[in-house]
This record gives structure tokens, sequence and C-alpha cells, in this order.
């Protein structure tokens, strides 16, 4: 059994891979205090749709996204609930509005040993509660992986624990799959992260083009 895929078959019996987020715990120092705001996440539709995809075989990268952001904000902030779209984020403090940039992107080597590199364009726009940005950020990063590596970036990422038990004696094919989805999910848990980190360091102080309001995004008064 493999514990990290959920296959699912699709038209044309494509495969559909759904990362596994359900233990996902960030990594970075979880607040003693919680901020005390209620937020909002919001990841658009586009993204909430978007997939790596090769012949036959799609990773649910969006989806991923959506419950892997909504842990991390959960860390941070005393109550928060996702929702389809900005103005449907009503009686909340802050709006986080994460998107997928057109950089996301996966590729991946003809063979179970080869190399597979998964890039994340991961930004975030933060916005109070009548929709005025606040702050915004991005993080772009491309991580590496084979089958032989795939245990050191577990290691530094928050499920180590997660690590497919058994991967040496499964079929080819299932490894393969198996490897790409390890790889996959782990570079997306660690950009979320470093996300995650770039924002609470810099809630002080305003960093996109023409936010407003107020200088320390993190405080309502």
């Amino acid at each position: 059994m493999l514990p990290l895929l959920l296959v699912v078959c699709i038209s044309g019996c494509a495969k559909s891979y759904r990362l596994d987020t359900e233990d996902f715990v960030p990594k970075y120092p979880v607040l003693e205090d919680p901020l005390p705001l209620k937020v909002a996440l919001v990841v658009p539709k586009e993204t909430r749709r978007f997939a790596y995809k090769i012949p036959l075989r799609r990773w649910e990268m969006g989806a991923a996204l959506e419950s892997h952001m909504s842990s991390a904000l959960k860390a941070a902030f005393k109550d928060v609930v996702s929702v389809p779209d900005e103005k449907s984020a009503s009686g909340v403090d802050r709006i986080f509005v994460c998107s997928l940039g057109a950089s996301t992107s996966l590729k991946v080597g003809l063979l179970v040993t080869s190399d597979h590199t998964a890039t994340v364009d991961l930004g975030c726009q933060v916005l109070d509660a009548s929709q005025v940005p606040l702050w915004e950020g991005r993080i772009l990063r491309s991580d590496t992986f084979n089958a032989g590596i795939i245990g050191q970036m577990l290691l530094a990422s928050s499920i180590s624990s997660l690590f497919i038990k058994g991967v040496d004696v499964v079929g080819s094919e299932e490894k393969f799959e198996a490897v790409i989805t390890d790889g996959s999910n782990n570079s997306l848990v660690l950009a979320v992260e470093q996300l995650m980190e770039k924002m609470l360091k810099e809630g002080q102080t305003k960093i996109c083009s023409g936010c407003t309001g107020n200088t320390d995004w993190r405080k309502t008064k």
C-alpha cells in the first residue's frame, strides 16, 4: 500500500493523484499565542484546479496548496476559514489570497532513477476587511529529487514520518508515481513554509506597491 497516493481514474483512464495533506504540521515555529485575528483564505479557481500533468497522469497541486495553506495559517491565527473568493470573506479581519504563478511546473525524467524537478511559484496577498492591500509576497523555488534523495527532502519538510514504506519492493511504475508524488508534495510544503516565514517576519512593513492601511498588517488597531 502506498499511503501518499490516492489514485482516481478520470476520462481516458488517466490517473489523478491527490497529495497527502492530512498530516501536515508547519515546521516553522508555531506561535505560542496565535495572532487574535480571524482570517479568510482565498485560493482562486484557476489555482484550485491546477495540476502537474504528464501523459495519462496528473497531480492535483491546487487542492493540496489550499489544504497546506489552511493548515499553515491555523498555526499562526486564532480563526481561519476558507472561502471561494474575496466577496465571500465577510466578518473577517484579514483576507489571504494565495495562488500558483505561471512558473509552477514539473519536469520528469524518463526513468524511476532519473532526476525530476518541481518548481513552485507561490504568491500571497494580504487584504484588510475592506479588501485594501496590506502586504504581498512571492516564493519561487525549484527542488530536484529522485528515488535516492526523497528521504532527505522529507527530513527537511514537515511530513518526514510519511515516507513511503517498502518503496523498493513495489513495481517500477508504482515507484515512479510515488517518487513524483512525494517530491511534488514536499516541494509544495517547503514553499508554503518559506512563504509563511517571510509573511510573519515582514508583518511590520508595507512592501507591496500601492499598499495602504496599518503599517503592521498583523494588527487591526
